[in-house]
């Protein structure tokens, strides 16, 4: 009898349990957990709802960030095909009633990643309800596992890889307790292929499932070997696992291949020249299994390295291990790390060995879940805070069994576990909803009203020329525009307006003089102050030159874009203001390709100076490849530069 349906029979504690925890769900979506804001979980959210957004039958359910011109002054699609279509799907019903209004599909997508969050606790509760046999033990677990840093921090992050994949992995860890207690296989195979078409995760689980069920199987005896093999269940559903996310991402591969060979053409290739190591998808997959040998050397990705690996591995399951109220407030960072010890793993698989002994097998393949994730996708998860929520199996699994033994010595102590454990959670979120206020509503809103001031000046369809960082921003609240990447400066003239989030000198070509961070230009009236710069204030390496624009700087050189090999081997540059004994007080580091444009001829950048609060002066350096920085001379900050 399922979980549920003994619930409705009969169990009042199942029922004041399932209670106390979805009313402590709610909370989440009190507090507001996780609003958009500066950082990687905004940029992510952004990525996502784009994606979502532009989803349509007319480009064959294909996803893309944004419109651009080609070299050739042709539309082209940048695309963005990482993830099977199921979460995407479902983030666009759920802003597809909010057309035109970016405000209330964010509202809308986050409250769906939080339904979704709640329904992945339900799912880890429901779970351990079954294994465990005690409501008290369940929710305890639950909420102390759901209370800390990670899953809070993501609870609401816009993305298919977020609460979405969470609640499937868990609910196909539903499908193996199922499994093993009532031998119920055809239910596990139909969770797994539904979470399969939502996203990869679940491979995490699925990989020490069946690995441990295996050798479960094998150290059971009886039949041979072999035959004992064939008729495995275990294997049996990694065949079927394989073989469906082999097929969803052929399916992927398919869509991409037909929408780059066929109008409207897609970036980089066309025609008889997109090859497989071309697709999107296929490069996401290189790319998070971390044997994309160029990403690796331009990114210096940590994760292809074992010390590094290992060290986010244990920064972030110390941190899923500490509910957040008890990390934060009362432990502190330099408490919770001793708390957090790597003995408590050989306590953890010394109890797992006596309690629960029939359910080890999906027990200890949810511990390693996370774990495993990591190892897979290893290319990527360093470079992603929010990973660290899919290691929440490691701290149900062991809250699980120790409120298990301490069950077994005090009975009545698990009602107050759990009434504590309801008691974290809530100020465990109240305490991250603090950390993340930071005043972001309110930027939100102002950002989304600045964009709502450009569309009715540029509506769908207009060429706007941008920096790729400002691209990234812009591109969810700007769908119908045809961007002019600032790599691609010599298209720059094609476009009718400029972006950006710097005010030009004296307002010249200022098309949204209301706008608070994101301002609009006429591009003809905004490249014109570039025509006449006069004498640089600093002299770059090989042959830059600074000059100063109002309170701004601009590198410039005599050429082109990209007509010189020595621009494609020097993508850094740094910007540093000292005080007057010589130290740092603002400094930026910015990459000139992805903030290049080109005016009459020359390939320029343009950066704000740091602010800075004492008199001081200004260098600039260039990072060369295999060489360490070359720094300019030194020189006074120019008059009226302070900011």
């Amino acid at each position: 009898m399922d979980t549920i349906s003994r619930m409705r029979t009969g169990s009042r504690s199942d029922g004041w349990a399932l209670t106390l925890l979805l009313l402590a769900m709610a909370t989440v979506f009190v507090f507001g957990l996780g609003r958009l804001h500066d950082g990687n979980l905004d940029t992510i959210s952004r990525n996502h709802l784009t994606v979502a957004a532009n989803l349509s039958p007319e480009h064959g359910f294909l996803g893309f960030y944004h419109r651009f011109l080609d070299e050739d002054g042709e539309i082209a699609y940048r695309v963005y095909n990482r993830f099977p279509l199921g979460g995407h799907l479902l983030i666009k019903a759920a802003i597809a009633p909010f057309p035109g209004d970016p405000a209330a599909q964010i509202r809308a997508a986050r409250t769906l990643m939080l339904a979704f969050f709640a329904a992945a606790a339900v799912a880890a509760f429901v779970s351990l309800r079954r294994l465990t046999s005690s409501p008290g033990v369940a929710l305890a677990a639950t909420l102390l596992a759901f209370s800390s840093f990670d899953p809070l921090c993501s609870a609401d992050m816009v993305a298919t890889e977020g609460s979405i994949d969470l609640f499937v992995v868990l609910l196909t860890f539903h499908g193996m307790v199922v499994f093993a207690q009532e031998g119920r296989f055809r239910q596990l195979l139909v969770k797994t292929c539904g979470a399969l078409l939502v996203g990869w995760h679940v491979y995490g689980l699925l990989l020490p499932f069946i690995v441990f069920g295996l050798a479960s199987d094998w150290y059971r005896g009886g039949k041979p070997w072999a035959a004992r093999l064939v008729r495995s269940r275990h294997l049996a559903l990694g065949v079927v696992a394989l073989s469906f996310g082999l097929s969803v991402l052929a399916f992927n591969f398919a869509r991409e291949h037909a929408s780059l060979t066929e109008p409207p053409q897609g970036p980089h290739v066309r025609g008889d020249e997109v090859a497989l190591a071309d697709l999107p998808s296929f490069r996401s997959m290189v790319r998070r299994l971390g044997w994309d040998a160029d990403f690796n050397e331009a990114n210096a990705n940590p994760a292809v390295e074992y010390r590094p690996l290992l060290d986010w591995f244990v920064q972030r399951a110390r941190l899923a291990s500490i509910p957040y109220y008890v990390e934060y407030v009362v432990a502190g960072p330099l408490l919770s790390t001793a708390i957090f010890v790597w003995g408590i793993v050989v306590v953890f698989a010394c109890a797992a060995g006596l309690t629960c002994a029939r359910h080890r097998v999906p027990m200890a393949a949810l511990a390693a879940s996370g774990f495993c994730w990591g190892v897979l996708a290893r290319g990527s998860v360093v470079f992603h805070t929010f990973e660290g929520m899919f290691l929440v199996g490691f701290p149900l699994v062991f809250f699980s069994i120790v409120l298990l033994w301490a069950r077994r010595l005090f009975e009545r102590l698990i009602g107050v576990c759990a009434g504590a454990a309801v008691l974290v959670f809530v100020l465990s979120g109240l305490q991250m909803e603090r950390r993340l206020r930071l005043d972001a509503e309110p930027g939100l809103r102002a950002e989304i009203a600045d964009y709502e001031g450009i569309r009715a000046i540029a509506p769908e369809g207009e060429v706007i020329a941008s920096n790729r960082s400002e691209i990234f921003r812009s591109r969810f609240y700007l769908p119908g525009t045809i961007f002019v990447e600032g790599w691609n400066g010599r298209q720059r003239h094609r476009a009718d307006f400029v972006l950006t989030r710097e005010r030009g000198p004296g307002g010249a070509g200022l098309l949204t003089p209301d706008n608070r961070s994101v301002f609009l230009y006429d591009r003809a009236a905004y490249d014109a102050q570039y025509v006449t710069l006069g004498d640089p204030v600093l002299e770059g390496g090989r042959g830059w030159r600074i000059h100063l624009v109002g309170s701004r700087l601009l590198y410039t050189t005599g050429e082109a874009c990209g007509t010189g090999r020595r621009f494609r081997n020097e993508p850094w540059f740094f910007l540093e203001v000292l005080d007057d004994r010589g130290r740092r007080r603002g400094y930026r580091r910015f990459g000139f390709q992805r903030m290049s444009f080109e005016v009459a001829g020359r390939c320029m950048a343009e950066v704000s100076i740091p602010g800075y609060d004492v008199a001081g002066r200004l260098r600039t350096g260039q990072l060369f490849r295999g060489g360490g920085p070359l720094w300019s001379e030194e020189v006074p900050l120019p008059v009226g530069s302070r900011g």
